[in-house]
């Protein structure tokens, strides 16, 4: 049952005028049509790439077991840093080696070794700080899990 649209009376969908109030087609039938606005994804289309969250214990750990080669950037896909922090690594540990051994003060094998620990100190610091600062973000700009 309808609604009559002037009195509000109960009245049949098929009637054509009210029993109470008497107007003229008391139920104005409105067809709506719907639209869909829900679209379909293709997971397995080429333009859509599955989004996989990054590990703050992951990137900790490719810091300090590789970060001197720049893994902890490429893992969190900061490319450009990843190559420049490479680039600085084996420049550095190279000048100071064979800085170390024109110098004669120590062997050329001391000052590689003082070179790689305080690398390895840095990125101790790098690794930690991905670990444990709350709002750290990846490549793509999302936060670390």
């Amino acid at each position: 049952m309808a609604k009559c649209r002037n009195c509000g009376a109960q009245v049949n969908i098929d009637e054509v005028t009210c029993r109470v109030c008497g107007i003229y087609n008391p139920v104005i039938i409105k067809e709506h049509k719907t639209i869909d606005l829900t679209t379909t994804i293709d997971p397995v289309a080429s333009e859509y790439e599955l989004y996989d969250t990054k590990s703050r214990k992951v990137a900790f750990i490719y810091f300090v077991t590789l970060g001197i080669f720049g893994a902890g950037f490429f893992y969190l896909k900061k490319t450009k840093r990843g190559i420049i922090w490479l680039i600085t690594n084996v420049f550095v540990i190279a000048g100071l080696t064979i800085l170390g051994a024109l110098t004669n003060t120590l062997p050329w094998w001391a000052f590689l070794l003082i070179s790689l620990g305080v690398f390895y100190l840095i990125n101790l610091g790098f690794g930690l700080y991905y670990l444990l600062a709350s709002d750290v973000r990846d490549g793509y700009d999302q936060f670390l899990e």
